[in-house]
């Protein structure tokens, strides 16, 4: 679970990469298909506190691209 959040901590410090002026990919989308695939990660995303984390977490990344 430590390798999880030492990636999403790098996902939501940098903005996504470009090439030929299309995105590669939504960074947050990439680390969550997996937890979305399974009933413990799907849990996992539907507990409140969790998620009243990830949303100051991508708050807090759409004010870093806002900038």
């Amino acid at each position: 679970m430590e390798e999880f959040f030492i990636i999403l901590n790098n996902i939501a410090q940098s903005p996504p990469k470009f090439e030929n002026k299309d995105i590669t990919g939504v960074p947050f989308y990439s680390l969550f298909i997996d937890l979305l695939n399974t009933y413990g990660g799907q849990n996992f995303l539907k507990d409140a506190q969790v998620n009243e984390h990830l949303k100051n977490i991508t708050n807090d990344y759409a004010n870093m691209l806002k900038s």
